[in-house]
């Protein structure tokens, strides 16, 4: 039940023993999401559960061992994370991130800020379908702000539990022009294809961009 976002010079999180990350949510920081240290004197292992890792800068979501334990959203897995999913997890990649789809850090209720879920967001409904608060890998029975899971027919990823009322869906589409001065061109993708598959370098990049936004 805690939210680590916004941290600068470095990761949300540095690990250098062994770290349980519960019902969390690790986003919007500048390296590193999570990062596992390991040297001749330390051994950093963090696990997971019902936990949210995405959307971080620009090392990628995490580095290191992470554990599952069920039921987690991994944003960008790269090469200097070790992860195997495992039941429950959505895990992205470079090429295919997958977005929380979640608001700005901001006053949700609760004494602390909190990333709300959009009605969009894949971590709804997504948890552990245990009940929560009854012990071993269940999702915790309140969320950051204290209000009681679940919310919907199961409990949420993450540390905000619900979606956030009257949160719009967001709509991106790119187009290319070929070249040509009339617009909008020719339909290359999406909001349901964050990478833009059909677009070349620049497409995807603009494309990914604009979605940037609403990840917020």
């Amino acid at each position: 039940n805690s939210t680590v976002s916004g941290n600068q010079g470095g990761a949300g999180v540095y690990n250098a023993g062994a770290l349980l990350l519960s019902n969390s949510t690790i986003t919007k920081n500048q390296f590193y999401g999570i990062k596992n240290i390991v040297n001749i004197w330390q051994n950093g292992t963090t696990y997971l559960r019902n936990t949210i890792i995405a959307g971080n800068g620009l090392s990628g979501d995490c580095s290191g061992s992470l554990i599952t334990q069920g039921y987690n959203l991994l944003g960008v897995k790269t090469s200097e994370c070790t992860f195997t999913a495992g039941t429950g997890d959505r895990v992205g990649t470079s090429a295919s991130p997958v977005s929380p789809r979640m608001t700005p850090l901001q006053d949700n209720g609760g004494v602390t800020l909190t990333h709300a879920l959009l009605p969009s967001s894949p971590a709804l409904n997504a948890g552990n379908p245990a009940v929560p608060g009854s012990g071993g890998t269940a999702c915790l029975a309140t969320d950051q702000r204290g209000m009681a899971r679940p919310a919907g027919t199961r409990c949420d990823m993450g540390a905000y539990e619900g979606a956030l009322a009257g949160a719009p869906l967001y709509r991106v589409s790119t187009y290319t022009a070929n070249h040509r001065p009339s617009l909008p061109g020719v339909l290359l993708c999406n909001q349901n294809d964050p990478s833009c598959a059909m677009g070349n370098f620049r497409a995807s990049a603009a494309h990914e961009a604009a979605i940037g936004i609403y990840n917020l």
